[in-house]
Order: C-alpha cells, then structure tokens, then sequence
C-alpha cells in the first residue's frame, strides 16, 4: 500500500508563518501577526473538507504549534501586563 506524501499547501503556507513568528524576538508585532497567520492556515490544512488530512500535514500542524508558542507566550504577557494601564 502506497503512503500518502501529499502536502498540503496550507499546511506550508502555516509553517512558513510559524518560523517567520519567531521575529517575535526581535519585533512583538510581527511575530505575534505572523504566528496567528500560522495558526489559522495550519488549522485550515486539518479541516480542509476537499481531502483529509495527510500524515505529513498534520505532523505540518503540530510543528506550526510549536513553532508559534513562543509567540502565543508573548502575546499572553503583552496583554497582562497592558491590563493594569487603563485611563
């Protein structure tokens, strides 16, 4: 039985982001835009209703998760820390 390789564009499209989210380093801005970016295209990739989801496009998924935590954690803490400054 033939192994599907198919890799969905979306999925490269995600992972692109994700490494593109780690600027989140050097710029916040960018790396939190780009790894939301990331998340909605590799989430995109696993419920696309056209063809199911291959092997390689999940594991495409799970690494665009990770990827991107550095990201989520930066915006997690942007956005406490800018709860306290109200006028």
């Amino acid at each position: 039985m033939e192994e599907d390789r198919h890799f969905d564009g979306r999925a490269r499209f995600g992972m692109g982001c994700a490494v593109v989210s780690l600027l989140v380093f050097a710029s916040p801005a960018i790396g939190i835009f780009a790894g939301a970016f990331a998340w909605i295209f590799a989430g995109a990739s696993l419920i696309a209703v056209d063809e199911p989801a291959s092997p390689r496009t999940r594991q495409a998924a799970f690494l665009t998760a990770l990827l991107t935590f550095p990201a989520l954690v930066v915006l997690v803490s942007l956005v406490v820390t800018a709860g306290g400054r109200g006028g």
